[in-house]
């Protein structure tokens, strides 16, 4: 790509990633194949339960992230269990799904993101004293519930207002934002995405973060999407936002866990930041390690 070396910027020896390891060489050759499986199960019979008995089929844990594929179940789940290994159903979901490079990837993609939050918070607090960040499609909010945790301890003041379609979604974000003692910094609406400029109004963010949505939004729709994000920022305001990149770990999502997402190359996702309203020289793109994930950075300019 003719852009790429300007586009995509060095993280690596800032954050601490889930990378590469010999469990990669027998895995991946079985997850293949286990794919490979599953979809000619799917030919014969278009509707089946279980997927594949030894995932889904012993594991609720495993079922219960693919019967939440694409909402914030599935990824609070990703994020946050593992380590329990007191019976089969846990050691299950360990070795498949915790262990596979989507999972693995998913998680290193919420560390850029809380790293680009971290630093973008401090920067601003520089300037200004009451920082404004907007979630939208926010699921439970993990990452900026916990970026904003980690400002007031360093007596920087935010204020975040997330959006979701999904109540449980908020809810949950609700009993974290509790647990972080952030509950009188938050506020939630119940509604779609493409309320972002109404609610702007009353709300003039510095920071608006969007991590896995714009992968189910079809390009027309992620460009009024995203220019109405750029709309809606103050200046020198920043929009973090995420993209998923097609390659062999797509075959497992959509056959095994029935999680299909629109799968863009960079300079796909470029065009539509600028046609927005985005400067490039505004952009910065981001890997993580297993080069699944791309996370953007786009400020205000």
């Amino acid at each position: 790509m003719e852009n790429k070396k300007k586009l995509f910027k060095e993280i690596s020896a800032e954050v601490s990633f889930e990378t590469k390891g010999p469990i990669d060489f027998f895995l991946c050759p079985v997850i293949f194949f286990i794919s490979l499986w599953v979809s000619i199960k799917k030919i014969i019979r278009p509707k089946i339960k279980t997927n594949f008995y030894f995932f889904d089929g012993i594991s609720n844990l495993c079922r219960a992230v693919k019967d939440n594929a694409t909402n914030w179940r599935a990824l609070d789940l990703t994020y946050n269990h593992y380590g329990i290994k007191e019976n089969l159903n846990d050691q299950v979901y360990n070795f498949y799904w915790h262990n596979l490079r989507s999972s693995r990837g998913l998680r290193n993609r919420l560390r850029i993101v809380k790293f680009l939050l971290n630093k973008n918070i401090e920067e601003i607090a520089k300037n200004k004293k009451d920082i404004r960040i907007l979630s939208i499609a926010s699921g439970s909010a993990q990452g900026v519930i916990e970026c904003v945790e980690a400002a007031r301890k360093k007596g920087i003041k935010a204020r975040i207002l997330l959006i979701d379609l999904d109540q449980t979604a908020l809810d949950h974000a609700k009993k974290l934002a509790k647990s972080k003692q952030i509950e009188n910094q938050i506020e939630f609406i119940c509604d779609k995405a493409s309320t972002v400029s109404k609610v702007c109004n009353n709300f003039r963010p510095d920071i608006i973060e969007m991590v896995g949505f714009l992968e189910y939004r079809p390009k027309e729709k992620a460009i009024k999407l995203v220019k109405a994000i750029y709309e809606s920022l103050n200046k020198n305001g920043v929009f973090i936002t995420s993209q998923v990149f097609n390659g062999v770990d797509r075959f497992f999502m959509e056959s095994v866990l029935n999680w299909s997402m629109i799968y863009r190359k960079p300079e796909d996702s470029l065009l539509i930041l600028t046609e927005a309203g985005f400067n490039q020289d505004g952009c910065n793109f981001f890997w993580e390690p297993f080069k699944i994930h791309y996370v953007m950075e786009c400020k205000k300019l």
